[in-house]
């Protein structure tokens, strides 16, 4: 029970061993640790954190008796261990989750980080920003949800810098949302911090922590039921009694010793029938109402003003007690009846299916009543408009502006679906049908903020069809917006599409721009031209908006528009106006935009340094929604650029956060971009799998973009296996399909492998087609690795008979490589070179170039083209050892992230920041990454990653 010491617990040896040794593993060794605790209402999920807390209280060896332990949802911070004890002294947080809370954002956490609340000032203040507005402790605009999160974890990693961490949940699965994603993230990342997270959740409840590692709680064994009804009886109890009580139970402690303790001697004993129903389940708050029934009805009064507040506090006990005039004497009773604790902090129920019972039991009529008394007395604040609405059975403009008013309290502190709760009922208390629409529409944008796409189309069907009604023009585009926003990120594109061209007409010049360039994305995706095309002229006509940003968008729009109606000259101009209109913006949705525009143009370093901008401003702002956009232009010139550790790092970040942000087609897109870094590296089930993931989501919802990066790097698996025809022939397909398999840009950037898989495989036509639009976009942008490949397709492509012709191709190419930064490609165009040299008979120019390749697939990681290059070698009658491990071949992608990071300069308090990891998993990464390389300092790393390139990577 919360805050009461409990009976004896029985059994539960393995449990309680799998949480002594978390324990103890933080203790000792500061590894972290998250345990779920699952199980029926009494099953003794809370009697098992008492365990937890109180070997944290005696340290490693200590006794676990629950009755030594701390009281959950009390503040509680262990004092620091000994000089000389280690990390035995734990830093103990705890909170619980009430029903009457669930809907105000961050009082859990609230709750659970109030002992080290004074830790927040010490924050990156990104973080010391966010955190300290949703616990209410600074002003500002709302904070992203996720640096939140992030906040909460760095905060317990600092912590735990001064000795190992408890963190305890009981009845997490009423906590507000907020808190519990918070809780999840922070969570989900934990490594070797020493903090250990203990949440207590009832089964069937679905809760962000439900992914997390489980520790379930079910019922108890025979053995452990046997001593249990022994300890709880007076006297004998029957065989078949025994057996009856445990079955009915299944061995559910709590239920079986208030069975055991409501049946008399004789019922026991076998004397007398049994009661039918056994009060198990429903019948379990029936028999707690039994107890609360024999009081005396001033003290049911305020047991049931106490069941509906959050935390009934001294004096809201007594203004409640005179507004309805008892004596606050008279809940004397209920607490010598066990049922209730009450001390100078107020009133708390020994067990919330106590508070739950007196509640739902209460009827709908008498629940009112207390709402209106409690609504009457609650100071100012949230509490007083929610219990005010609990009570109201008609539309009432006034408390509807008041709860309103809480929404925007709640969303100021990221409490996206606290402020979406208020909102559906002020909508429902709102006499105004515009005004009712306008709050449901707004409800529906904290729905989907909060995560809860479902129940953000919901709230925007219902709107619509009054919006429909009434004929209100502008509403129906703010709901098309959002409801196209949504498709756009996890929807299907089309969709996406028709709605934001639909808000676009209906919308007001700044937000229509906004909406037009979201359908432009929508229409990328899907990789239809003719929508692409048609949102981009639209664009051109709408009325003139200011800013770089509005221009930058503009110049965009209009240069892709031309590009995809094939004028290729005209699209270059406004392009690079884009970019150079870039220099002035720090918008990280536009420089994506712009870093698309440097690859439609050929730029390899823009295309790099841009999104790299965005990925890094999004990071300082805490905006981490917008890291995975940029993260899928960046990981895209990663990959040919050579550095395909520091990609493949990236794009499992990016994925990561994608899919953390509900940003599906994101994930999509970036799952497609691994399947080629498999590729690249000649990880050939990698790649299938990886492909095949993202095939089936693009296929569900028309994403053009990520079915064709996937053929490409099935195809390019193909081409690095000798498999031409089957590489050309994905690539045709990839060329012919239309929206939804297929995509402009992929087929003209996959163009000179189509091309070498088409001519090696024997079909000149095709190859020579693939080569000619390659080579019109090449010599129109003047891109130097673009031209480097045309001249490397144009070596494969030239006569045989006229082996010079090839010579002179090769040698070009290899002097345009010198100049770009696209190392694989130059490494690949060396290898061919080599191989065409050695059927020329001339072994020595071959050598060179063959060991030259090698050196460079080395260095980059390319198992598969390092085998290649070796066999050329061999061919050429050179002795070659097998493969040896680069600097940094033993490191994690997450390691080359954080060396890269350093290697720039940033601290790990940074590092973690960037990463959204907290300080003391960097710190152990690094460690681990200095063991690898076999250096002692940061300055040795920095010199080792000096330009951002990883040895060995």
């Amino acid at each position: 029970m919360i805050g009461v010491t409990p009976p004896l617990l029985y059994g539960r040896a393995a449990e309680r061993a799998e949480l002594d040794a978390l324990i103890e593993a933080a203790a000792a060794d500061s590894r972290s640790a998250v345990r779920v605790l699952t199980g029926e209402p009494g099953a003794g999920k809370t009697a098992l954190l008492g365990c937890a807390l109180a070997r944290a209280a005696g340290g490693p060896g200590a006794s676990a008796d629950p009755a030594s332990r701390p009281a959950i949802g009390e503040p509680a911070v262990a004092a620091a261990a000994p000089p000389g004890a280690g990390r035995g002294g734990f830093a103990v947080l705890t909170t619980r989750g009430v029903p009457s809370e669930s809907r105000l954002p961050f009082a859990g956490l609230h709750r659970l980080l109030r002992p080290v609340t004074r830790l927040v000032g010490g924050l990156p203040a990104p973080q010391r920003k966010a955190l300290g507005a949703a616990l209410g402790q600074a002003e500002g605009p709302s904070p992203d949800r996720f640096l939140i999160s992030v906040a909460v974890l760095t905060l317990l990693s600092e912590l735990a810098e001064r000795g190992p961490v408890l963190a305890v949940v009981d009845d997490a699965h009423w906590l507000d949302a907020p808190s519990l994603d918070a809780l999840a993230f922070a969570a989900a990342r934990f490594e070797a911090e020493g903090v250990v997270l203990l949440a207590a959740v009832r089964a069937g409840h679905l809760s962000p922590l439900s992914g997390l590692p489980a520790l379930p709680v079910d019922g108890l064994t025979p053995g452990a039921c046997d001593e249990l009804i022994t300890s709880r009886a007076e006297g004998p109890v029957a065989t078949a009694v025994r057996d009856r009580l445990v079955a009915h139970t299944r061995g559910n402690p709590l239920a079986l010793g208030e069975i055991v303790d409501a049946l008399t001697p004789d019922q026991l004993a076998g004397r007398a029938t049994l009661p039918h129903p056994l009060p198990i389940g429903p019948g379990l708050e029936r028999a707690y109402l039994e107890r609360v029934s024999a009081l005396p009805a001033p003290t049911r009064s305020l047991l049931l003003l106490a069941a509906a507040e959050a935390e009934m506090d001294a004096g809201t006990l007594l203004r409640a007690a005179a507004h309805v005039r008892i004596e606050v004497s008279a809940i004397e009773p209920a607490e010598s009846a066990g049922l209730i604790q009450v001390s100078e902090a107020g009133v708390r129920f020994r067990h919330p299916l106590m508070r739950s019972a007196v509640y739902q039991g209460a009827g709908l009529a008498r629940r009112r009543w207390a709402h209106q008394v409690l609504g009457e007395v609650s100071g100012p604040g949230d509490r007083r408009p929610w219990h005010r609405a609990a009570a109201a059975l008609e539309p009432d403009d006034g408390l509807a502006a008041e709860l309103e008013e809480s929404a925007g309290r709640a969303r100021v502190r990221s409490g996206y679906a606290a402020a979406a709760v208020a909102l559906e009922r002020a909508a429902e208390l709102t006499g105004s049908e515009p005004a009712r629409v306008r709050r449901l529409v707004v409800a529906a944008w904290d729905r989907w903020l909060a995560g809860h796409t479902g129940s953000a189309v919901r709230l925007l069907d219902q709107a619509r069809r009054s919006a429909e009604a009434a004929g209100d023009t502008r509403m129906l585009g703010e709901i098309d917006f959002l409801r196209g926003t949504v498709d756009l990120r996890g929807g299907v594109t089309g969709d996406a599409y028709r709605s934001l061209v639909s808000a676009a007409g209906r919308l007001e010049p700044e937000t229509a721009l906004r909406a037009l360039m979201g359908a432009a994305e929508a229409a990328s995706y899907a990789g239809d031209d003719r929508m692409l095309a048609a949102v981009a002229r639209r664009a051109e006509e709408a009325a003139d908006v200011p800013g770089d940003r509005a221009a930058l968008i503009r110049a965009y729009l209009a240069g892709v528009a031309d590009a995809v109606e094939g004028d290729l000259p005209r699209a270059v101009g406004p392009l690079r106006e884009a970019l150079r209109i870039a220099e002035r913006v720090d918008d990280p949705d536009a420089l994506v935009w712009a870093a698309t525009a440097a690859l439609l143009v050929g730029d390899d370093a823009l295309a790099h340094a841009l999104p790299a901008r965005a990925a890094a401003i999004a990071r300082a702002r805490g905006a981490v929604t917008a890291v995975p956009q940029a993260v899928e232009l960046l990981v895209h010139t990663e990959l040919w650029s050579g550095r395909l550790a520091i990609a493949g790092a990236n794009a499992l970040e990016g994925l990561r956060l994608a899919t953390d942000t509900g940003q599906l087609n994101c994930a999509c897109h970036l799952r497609a971009l691994l399947a080629l870094h498999a590729a690249i590296e000649g990880d050939t089930a990698a790649c299938r799998e990886r492909a095949r993931d993202a095939m089936t989501r693009a296929r569900e919802h028309d994403l053009g973009l990520a079915w064709a990066v996937a053929t490409w790097a099935l195809a390019f698996g193909d081409l690095s296996q000798g498999r031409y025809g089957e590489a050309a022939q994905r690539l045709a397909r990839m060329a012919e399909a239309g929206s939804g398999q297929g995509h402009r840009a992929i087929t003209l950037l996959s163009a000179p492998h189509f091309a070498e898989a088409a001519a090696r495989s024997g079909d000149r036509r095709r190859a020579g087609a693939a080569l000619a639009r390659f080579r019109a976009w090449a010599e129109t942008v003047e891109s130097t690795w673009a031209l480097a490949l045309v001249e490397r397709c144009l070596a494969l492509l030239a006569d045989p008979a006229e082996p010079g012709e090839a010579d002179r191709h090769f040698r070009r190419a290899l002097d345009l490589h010198a100049r770009s930064e696209r190392d694989f490609e130059r490494a690949r165009t060396a290898l061919l070179y080599g191989a065409h040299l050695r059927k020329q008979r001339r072994r020595g120019q071959a050598r060179h170039h063959a060991r030259e390749a090698l050196e460079i697939f080395e260095r980059l990681g390319a198992v598969q083209w390092e085998e290649r290059a070796r066999g050329e070698l061999r061919a050429t009658g050179e002795t070659v050892a097998g493969p040896g491990a680069g600097d940094a071949a033993g490191l994690t992608a997450q390691q080359f992230q954080i060396a890269r990071f350093i290697a720039e300069g940033a601290t790990n308090r940074e590092v973690a920041a960037r990463l959204f990891v907290s300080p003391r998993t960097v710190d152990y990464h690094v460690r681990n990454i200095f063991a690898t390389l076999g250096i002692a300092s940061r300055g040795e790393l920095i010199r080792r990653f000096r330009g951002g390139r990883a040895p060995g990577s």
